[in-house]
């Protein structure tokens, strides 16, 4: 079973590597189709030439000499399992593990911390007026003078607004989850965002306006290009007249162009 349903490709390296440069384009298809098999089994193939040959899909005696000359070199041979594996594919596995423990441990220390919080917001008493209201602390006047440390003090409630984007961005898709590599983009997005002092609803109306207005997929990193326009777009739009108060003051207009002036407004009427 494959460990996630993507995986990164560096074109660069496939288009240098001296074991693929040779490929002509039936045997480029092939051997990316038993990349692609490769993954979905959990970095592996069978030592079979008829089975390879169907995941290629190739006639077998063609498959044969390609797979002979040019393409198993590409892979390594596993001998006391019988299977044929992929180094980069070996390495994109354990990446992809180690950021995965990597997000569990900082969703647990997210939690972890929003729950004492509670805790302590539960068994505390509220102070009186004189001592919370009127006399701010130390403490609240270094936090409002230093962002830096606000925004660690707010861990939690960042953590919050990181799965609402997250949740918004899945419920758009039609989706239940996102892949590793595009939940981390969108991660870094919402962070973003976050740190900048804009809103969830601000974040996700921005995606979906772009979703509606282009047929190509919307990166995270598009969204964070748009976003200050979006919002500032969005504040004129708010303050502009509404057609009610368009027509109200056009018949205001109107009835002081149709009122006759008086006699002492008239000149040379005394």
């Amino acid at each position: 079973m494959a460990y996630s349903d993507n995986f990164r490709v560096y074109y660069k390296e496939f288009r240098q590597d001296p074991k693929t440069a040779g490929m002509k384009a039936p045997e480029i298809g092939a051997y990316w189709l038993l990349i692609m098999e490769c993954w979905d089994r959990d970095n592996s193939l069978p030592d079979d030439i008829e089975e390879l040959a169907i995941v290629a899909r190739m006639p077998l005696k063609q498959f044969e000499k390609a797979w002979n000359e040019k393409i198993r070199r590409c892979f390594r041979f596993d001998g006391r399992k019988g299977i044929y594996w992929h180094k980069r594919l070996e390495q994109e596995i354990e990446s992809g593990k180690r950021f995965s423990k990597a997000q569990s441990a900082r969703g647990k220390k997210g939690a972890d911390a929003l729950h004492s919080k509670r805790n302590n917001l539960a068994g505390t008493s509220k102070p009186p007026p004189s001592q919370s209201m009127l006399t701010p602390s130390h403490d609240s006047i270094s936090s409002a003078l230093n962002p830096k440390k606000k925004r660690e003090e707010a861990g939690p409630m960042r953590e919050i607004f990181i799965g609402t984007i997250l949740g918004g961005i899945t419920t758009t898709l039609g989706i239940n989850k996102l892949a590793r590599t595009a939940s981390q983009e969108w991660e870094e997005a919402a962070a973003w965002a976050y740190e900048n002092e804009f809103s969830t609803d601000q974040f996700l109306d921005c995606y979906k306006a772009m979703r509606d207005k282009h047929s190509y997929s919307i990166l995270p990193k598009y969204v964070m290009e748009r976003l200050p326009d979006f919002v500032k777009r969005n504040k004129k739009a708010e303050q502009l007249p509404t057609l009610e108060e368009k027509l109200a003051d056009d018949a205001a207009n109107r009835a002081v162009l149709r009122t006759p002036p008086k006699a002492t407004e008239v000149e040379g009427i005394q």
